[in-house]
């Protein structure tokens, strides 16, 4: 078995730089903690729900952002 190599220390630098790419798409993105937490979110985001700006999207992403059940599709 091969073992992959582990991947390298993420700085604050390399953060910063993903979240300067990703404010800057036209896809709304909201990034969320394992509990539905909304933490960030980039620009688009809010338009895309009809705010105006992140704190209007709520505390968290309970049934407003996501479904309760993803439609989900199995190949038999």
């Amino acid at each position: 078995m091969t073992e992959l190599p582990l991947p390298r220390a993420v700085t604050s630098a390399t953060l910063h730089h993903l979240e300067q790419l990703i404010d800057g798409s036209s896809f709304g993105s909201i990034l969320l903690d394992p509990a539905g937490t909304i933490l960030w979110s980039n620009a688009a985001a809010p338009t895309m729900h009809g705010v105006e700006k992140t704190a209007d999207l709520g505390a968290n992403a309970d049934g407003a952002l996501m479904p309760r059940r993803l439609p989900c599709r199995r190949s038999g």
